[in-house]
């Protein structure tokens, strides 16, 4: 048995011509070997033990490892694991950050539109205010009446307003400017009411469309209150019992959504107050009567000596 300290190529063979970079390679021809013989690699510290070639045999050649003493050429089992679970922490994370960010604007854009329904809803009810109007009636049939009822968070508001054409619905009714609406506060699918709007001309009742599908102002509304500035003590009051005469403002409180579900309290209000700028017209201004006649128009139009609205001659100055 013979130790060799070098790599070898056995049996005398030429080595193929080494490449740029590559380690160096050495051949030993060998005479007579015994039946067995044992090759030392230093670089690996083993040995290799391999029996006598016999004739024609191919030359068995060693070459040093490139990569060192303990090279492998794959990974084992638990660094495989360890990668795979580092994976799944880094893409948990990466989910979770998206879904905080969806969330948070689904949040941000429901907030928003709430927030402008809420403001196209109370402009909507604040321009019905502004354009009310009302002529007092001799009969029993006042068509211009007003109208309140309720009491505590759930008010109904019933008047005669005549109406732009850029107030929603009006192409529906077409030139019939002056109409009835009615605000009021109903239960919508979910357990929350809603406050919705009714329309219909003054002459006319409310067709099937307009008592089924009202037009909704606001979703989830826990407070809707109207309140009128009572000419006798100047004090907000809820109560309003002249139907022929208009209120001089409006205080509405408009309350949305909820604290929790277990509140009552609303979590957004808006209150608004309207100065109603027109006033009922009286009878004796509706129609020309005779000059001279008690509590009758004269010449220039006003009941009792002045000018009346609406005069021609009726200019600063004069």
């Amino acid at each position: 048995m013979k130790l060799l300290s070098h790599s070898v190529g056995i049996w005398g063979a030429r080595p193929p011509r080494a490449q740029s970079g590559a380690p160096p390679h050495r051949t030993l021809a060998l005479g007579n070997l015994p039946d067995d013989f044992t090759i030392k690699r230093p670089d690996l510290n083993r040995e290799a033990r391999f029996n006598a070639p016999e004739a024609g045999a191919l030359p068995i050649s060693f070459a040093p490892s490139r990569f060192g003493k303990h090279s492998r050429t794959a990974f084992t089992l638990l660094e495989i694991l360890i990668a795979m679970a580092l994976l799944a922490l880094v893409v948990g994370a990466i989910y979770s950050s998206w879904n905080a960010i969806l969330k948070g604007s689904r949040v941000a854009l429901d907030a928003a539109a709430a927030a402008q329904r809420t403001r196209i809803a109370a402009r909507t009810v604040h321009d019905a205010f502004v354009c009310s109007c009302m002529f007092n009636a001799s009969g029993t049939n006042n068509y211009y009446g007003f109208n309140v009822d309720g009491s505590g968070e759930d008010s109904f508001v019933s008047f005669v307003a005549r109406l732009p054409k850029s107030f929603p619905r009006s192409g529906k009714f077409g030139d019939f400017a002056v109409r009835r609406v009615e605000l009021s506060l109903e239960s919508g699918k979910a357990k929350y009411k809603q406050l919705v709007m009714r329309q219909r001309p003054i002459i006319m009742d409310f067709d099937k469309d307009e008592q089924q599908f009202p037009l909704v102002l606001a979703r989830d509304v826990s407070k809707f209150v109207i309140e009128f500035i009572d000419p006798n003590t100047g004090d907000w009051t809820q109560e309003w019992v002249q139907t022929n005469a208009l209120p001089r403002e409006v205080r509405i409180t408009l309350g949305l959504g909820h604290l929790d579900q277990f509140s009552s309290k609303p979590q957004d209000v808006m209150v608004d107050v309207v100065a109603i700028p027109s006033i009922a017209v009286p009878t004796a201004w509706q129609a020309p009567q005779n000059p001279g006649r008690q509590g009758a128009p004269n010449n220039n139009g006003a009941p009792g000596g002045g000018t009346g609205p609406g005069n021609p001659n009726n200019r600063s100055g004069r």
